[in-house]
């Protein structure tokens, strides 16, 4: 485990030690190369009841939400996706601050034109 020093206190032998803030750089790199509506490859790494979380970088995942699984209603994420599943993953809100990253995996299975238009409509709501 990494952590970063960001402060100290000589008069009382304390330091102040953070956990978050060395991914820090992890996200600004994920920034500098990836960027909203991008598709990228994305490894499925845990599968949860309200979705997926996918590596789409070293130390990166981001979630899949059940209803970005695929074109239909998914009750069950487990029927449509697997640990270890490599998938095509539109981005859709890049967090830096909180460390959040949320992708879609039904958009990148469309059309160029059905692309643009559920990406507006996602980002309208």
């Amino acid at each position: 485990m990494r952590v970063l020093v960001v402060g100290m206190d000589r008069e009382r032998p304390r330091i102040s030690l953070s956990i978050k803030r060395p991914a820090g750089d992890r996200w600004e790199r994920l920034t500098r190369t990836a960027q909203l509506g991008q598709t990228v490859e994305a490894t499925v790494t845990r599968v949860r009841p309200y979705g997926a979380f996918a590596k789409v970088a070293d130390g990166v995942e981001g979630l899949v939400h059940e209803s970005g699984l695929a074109a239909g209603f998914v009750t069950d994420p487990n029927d449509v996706v697997r640990m270890g599943d490599l998938l095509q993953m539109k981005i859709l809100a890049i967090d830096t601050e909180r460390g959040r990253l949320s992708l879609c995996a039904r958009i990148a299975e469309r059309t160029s034109s059905e692309r643009e238009a559920l990406s507006y409509v996602l980002s309208n709501v």
